[in-house]
């Protein structure tokens, strides 16, 4: 002790650099007691208690249950209002469902693209026609070229239908062409813009057949008519012969005789 102390008031005199170093011993750490243990239990983290996991799926919910997951889509049924449908049916009627709004998303797409192209086609139409005005002469050539078109036309339609070289049977068969039309939902003023000769020969040659076709059905119509009738007349003839022999035999009295003759009568 006395050491210890001479040489802390050495320290002190010489400063710390020239002061020699004492080194203490050094001590044992105290032992813990059963309070300091019961402490350090106390503060360890308490487990976790497990917690149920939600399945994700259809089929992890089938595995969790043991089951097939057709058995869960047949069997688990959902309420939609007043009914009831498994969750089969309701799959089902989800991707109707979502079909029918990518069928309809598609349409309205493609009617929002229709109608945009629309507009810009027009304005374009707009914008040109504004832009050019054909000049006098331009508007004279083009009447000019188009008289000429349907005078070539006209000769190459009566070349192809001969018999429209009479004025008489040129105005029946534009008749019947323009009837013919009508049928088909076509106007006149539509009928008069037909200048092409090619149509108007096909136009002329399908109403000459179906006026062929309509007199060959009238001669068969009148054909079977006419020869029931020489049937029914031949048939008549012959109950008459028999009712006379009947009456020459005596087994047919003049009064029913005399009715047989005018049934023959009025059937002629």
């Amino acid at each position: 002790m006395e050491d210890s102390a001479l040489s802390a008031e050495a320290a002190i005199l010489l400063g710390d650099d020239q002061a020699p170093v004492v080194e203490e011993p050094e001590q044992e750490p105290a032992a813990k007691t059963d309070e300091d243990l019961s402490a350090s239990e106390s503060t360890e983290p308490e487990a976790t208690p497990e917690v149920a996991t939600m399945p994700g799926t259809v089929k992890e919910l089938a595995e969790k249950l043991g089951i097939r997951p057709q058995d869960v889509y047949a069997g688990l049924k959902i309420n939609i209002g007043d009914s009831e449908v498994s969750l089969s049916e309701f799959k089902d009627r989800a991707k109707d469902l979502f079909k029918a709004d990518e069928l309809r998303s598609a349409a309205d797409t493609h009617k929002t693209d229709t109608e945009n192209e629309l507009l810009r086609t027009r304005r374009e139409l707009s914008i040109a026609q504004q832009r050019y005005q054909p000049t006098e002469a331009e508007k004279q050539q083009a009447d000019t070229d188009w008289n000429a078109y349907v005078a070539q036309e006209n000769a190459s339609t009566l070349a192809a239908i001969p018999d429209w070289q009479k004025p008489e049977a040129q105005t029946a068969g534009l008749t019947a062409v323009a009837e013919l039309a009508a049928e088909y939902g076509f106007s006149n003023a539509e009928v008069q813009t037909m200048v092409d000769h090619r149509i108007i020969k096909q136009w002329h040659d399908h109403a000459a057949l179906k006026a062929r076709l309509k007199k060959a059905e009238s001669s068969v119509v009148k054909q079977n008519r006419d020869q029931s009738t020489r049937t029914n007349r031949k048939a008549v003839a012959t109950d008459i012969d028999k009712a006379r022999q009947m009456h020459k035999d005596g087994k047919l009295s003049t009064t029913s005789m005399v009715a047989a003759l005018i049934a023959d009568g009025t059937n002629q």
